[in-house]
């Protein structure tokens, strides 16, 4: 289980991975504040009461497991401390982590799953808005498989592409009606209101999945979303931006023909409402549709057409506004150990009103693995990437990149990578990117002490037209395992920073840690460690810094 809260951004014209189908929801992380929240007051309650009823009393115990780990540590700074982004003086950081998962012989064939995330520190570099204690990700949900499902809490709920993809608090559920239509629906708060700053923004929706044919699913759905503006009132209102009303309705459609061998996915949605008090849109358009042949074994073509109408608007879902977008893409399995894969793409401005842009891109890849007595196993792989924008803006790219990863035993293992990057903007100034990294990892027995040896080297240079900006950075990490029970490390870090104009900077930090299985059964251990950073600005002495840090670090499972 991934124990890390991962953050989800939206954005209208940035680019963005396709969600290519329906999925079923899965409950991610989220973040809200500790104090004054009632939803998560009655979620704990609800979890306590669903622990003590009948069906659960007596394997509570065995279903509940946790993580904790707690981090004191203490940062000294010395010389320039506002270039360092460290607190100097003490602070902590813990995670608590609860999960639940009861079998489902014991719960009468429904399965739950929950978890609880809680986060704590003092230090400003963690801290979100200045609090020390916050609820990263909290849930329960309940499956009767090929049923039903209900989920309390944190949730990403994923419909299609242009209606919903994004984690809310609140309900999420699906229902299967009949053996072959399904309804899902949500209701859940996008963000809290804050003093001075944003209203409260909930959102709801409901999506029917129909399959009239085996291998074709058709899908209708609804997704509102709107700014509560009650949530403030008085004095808090100063400052708040304009509030949001979307609406997005959509038609969307998955299927497979010949066996397979042609796969089709498509939609249309439009939208309705209002940015702000002086903007409103109606019948706004998206739609997207592919195809994938794959006419012989190891060979596959594919096409894809989207149109994004200037003014559609989608705040859970995403897409690209004012965009014609037009893919071609080949993938070639031409043995065993050769790949060929080669792509085109074309996107253009719709609205007149903007700076107009097309964009043409071409990317060929491929890959080879070899075997070379007494050298082991290589994989070669090599790729030329152009991107040409032909509009007001015009610019010609240019990106070749070349990998080697070669194992000569299973003990002893080497990578080499060469990026290089051409680009030419529309006043003919040229910038030229140079990245060549090394690197090599074995392990050793020295003294019968299994010894891991990572080494890594970096070199770039950027032309640009003021001269050649450089850098230089070494690796070295050592893992000593004097028994099991007992490891240690260190580290030496080496990099050099060094560009046309001002600056050069040279970066040496240095580290060591001894960690201590306290109960293996379990997985607690305790971990004492030294980190040290010297800063160092050949031109200007004042900018000098050096970074400090003593840590002590527990780990426990339960």
């Amino acid at each position: 289980m991934n124990k890390s809260p991962a953050a989800r951004t939206k954005s209208h014209g940035g680019d963005k991975s396709e969600v290519n189908s329906p999925s079923n929801s899965s409950p991610l992380e989220g973040e809200v504040r500790w104090g004054g929240e009632v939803t998560i007051f009655c979620l704990i309650c609800l979890f306590t009461l669903f622990l003590t009823t009948p069906v659960t009393a007596g394997v509570w115990r065995e279903s509940i497991s946790g993580d904790l780990e707690f981090r004191a540590y203490y940062d000294r700074i010395t010389g320039n401390e506002d270039l360092s982004y460290k607190t100097d003086g003490a602070n902590y950081l813990t995670d608590l982590y609860f999960y639940f998962q009861p079998s489902r012989e014991e719960t009468n064939g429904i399965h739950y799953r929950g978890m609880f995330y809680l986060q704590g520190t003092d230090d400003p570099q963690y801290q979100t808005r200045g609090d020390n204690w916050r609820v990263q990700n909290v849930y329960l949900t309940a499956t009767s498989p090929g049923e039903w499902e209900l989920t309390g809490g944190h949730f990403s709920s994923r419909y299609t592409q242009y209606t919903m993809n994004s984690t809310l608090l609140g309900l999420d559920g699906w229902l299967h009606a009949t053996d072959n239509f399904r309804l899902k629906t949500f209701a859940g708060r996008q963000r809290r209101a804050r003093s001075n700053e944003q209203y409260a923004r909930y959102a709801g929706g409901v999506r029917g999945e129909l399959e009239p044919f085996a291998n074709h699913e058709l899908g209708l759905n609804y997704i509102h979303t709107q700014d509560h503006t009650g949530s403030l009132s008085g004095a808090d209102l100063d400052g708040v931006g304009d509030t949001i009303d979307n609406t997005v309705y959509s038609l969307d459609y998955e299927g497979s023909f010949f066996d397979r061998k042609l796969r089709l996915d498509g939609e249309i949605a439009t939208s309705e409402g209002e940015l702000d008090s002086d903007t409103d849109y109606d019948n706004e358009l998206a739609r997207r549709i592919r195809g994938r042949v794959r006419p012989f074994t190891g060979t596959q073509f594919t096409a894809r057409y989207e149109k994004v109408d200037p003014d559609f608007e989608t705040e859970q879902g995403f897409a690209n506004t004012d965009r014609r977008r037009r893919e071609f893409r080949f993938d070639q399995r031409l043995t065993d150990r050769w790949d060929l894969n080669a792509e085109y793409s074309n996107w253009e401005n719709i609205d007149s009103d903007v700076d107009q842009r097309d964009v043409t891109n071409w990317l060929v890849f491929t890959s080879y693995q070899s075997e070379i007595d007494y050298f082991g196993t290589q994989q070669w792989d090599l790729s030329f990437e152009r991107d040409k924008d032909s509009g007001d803006n015009e610019a010609d790219e240019k990106v070749w990149e070349f990998g080697l990863d070669n194992l000569f035993t299973p003990a002893h293992r080497v990578n080499i990578r060469y990026f290089r990057e051409e680009e030419e903007d529309e006043e003919d100034n040229e910038t030229d990117i140079s990245i060549l990294r090394l690197g090599y990892s074995g392990d050793f027995q020295p003294y019968e002490l299994p010894l891991n040896y990572d080494l890594s080297t970096e070199y770039r240079e950027d032309d640009i037209e003021d001269g050649t900006d450089r850098r230089w950075r070494l690796e070295n990490d050592f893992t000593v395992q004097r028994t099991d029970d007992e490891t240690f490390s260190f580290y030496h870090h080496y990099q050099t920073d060094k560009d046309a104009e001002y600056d050069d900077i040279v970066r040496h930090s240095y580290g060591a840690d001894y960690t201590y299985v306290l109960c293996p059964e379990f997985g607690n251990r305790i971990t004492l460690g030294y980190e040290e950073t010297d800063t160092t600005d050949k031109e200007d002495s004042d900018r000098d810094y050096r970074e400090q840090t003593f840590e002590l670090n527990v780990e426990a499972s339960f």
